[in-house]
């Protein structure tokens, strides 16, 4: 979970301030309202903050962390916070768009391979951002936040919510009713790789059939596709760096990648393309900006 940047940049002014003379003077405790479980990454985060501003302090300020299962949801902490039920609350950055609500959900790693890509790219100031937030501005007259979230929430916000456009999605036939299209934006071919020079061939699905092992991303829409066809020697792997691993190696005589992604792929292990061989391509696809049905035209 990627916390709003604005309750970000609150946390660190306020632990700056913290460490004043003024902020000394008597001891004061806050209370931080954070919807998610204290065991999450995020939730260690915010009680090692807690934990800073009380050692900075000498103990004259001290932060009380309630986490998920405690007073709040998402969506009740910025009213907490100004109604002064808490001083400091973090939630995501979709709670600041209620009003102009654009969740554009930087898909990894469909766009953007690594996390200083994604952070580069949802700067104000960076190419992609500027663009779209010009083409939003142009159709609709109002500025929208865009709101970097993990992609099961992006997805989640732009069934359930209105006025949510969701950066990229799969337009398939199963998802065709329940979004409204614009695009397409890319077009991914997704194909079974090997490593070059290896004494193989595949040429169609049933071919792929006997091959011994399939490395593809556990999950993706590729292993969904191919796990609905009945594939039964697939190796659902935890992410890319395994599978192009296991490829390049020779541990999986094939594995499952897009023509978007695959360069990208390859360097973070430090390899490239001439090192591996196209075969089948299965799949072709196209990715749409998806905005909820509650958008206006």
């Amino acid at each position: 979970m990627r916390l709003a940047l604005g309750v970000v940049a609150l946390l660190l002014a306020l632990l700056d301030f913290l460490a004043t003379p003024v902020a000394r003077a008597q001891s004061v405790t806050l209370r931080l309202g954070l919807p998610i479980s204290l065991d999450s990454p995020t939730g260690q985060n915010m009680r090692e903050f807690a934990r800073q501003v009380q050692a900075r302090t000498s103990g004259a300020l001290k932060v009380e962390v309630e986490g998920a299962g405690g007073r709040y949801e998402e969506s009740e902490v910025l009213p907490a916070v100004t109604s002064g039920a808490v001083e400091i609350g973090a939630t995501p950055l979709t709670q600041f768009t209620k009003d102009v609500p654009i969740c554009a959900s930087f898909l990894q790693p469909f766009l953007f391979n690594f996390d200083t890509l994604i952070e580069a790219a949802t700067r104000p100031e960076s190419e992609i951002r500027t663009l779209i937030d010009k083409e939003i501005l142009r159709r609709t007259g109002t500025r929208a936040p865009i709101t970097v979230v993990p992609w099961a929430r992006g997805y989640r916000s732009a069934l359930e919510e209105p006025n949510v456009g969701l950066f990229v999605a799969m337009r398939t036939p199963e998802r065709e009713p329940l979004f409204k299209w614009v695009g397409p934006v890319t077009t991914v071919r997704t194909s079974f790789y090997s490593r070059h020079g290896a004494d193989l061939k595949v040429t169609s699905l049933e071919e792929a059939r006997k091959v011994a092992v399939i490395a593809v991303p556990r999950e993706w829409f590729s292993h969904q596709v191919l796990r609905a066809l009945g594939f039964a020697n697939l190796d659902a792997v935890a992410n890319t760096d395994v599978m192009v691993r296991m490829a390049l190696t020779g541990r999986a005589p094939l594995m499952v990648a897009d023509n978007q992604t695959l360069p990208a792929q390859l360097a973070q292990v430090e390899a490239t393309m001439a090192q591996v061989d196209r075969h089948y391509t299965f799949m072709k696809t196209s990715s749409y900006i998806a905005f909820s049905r509650g958008t206006p035209d």
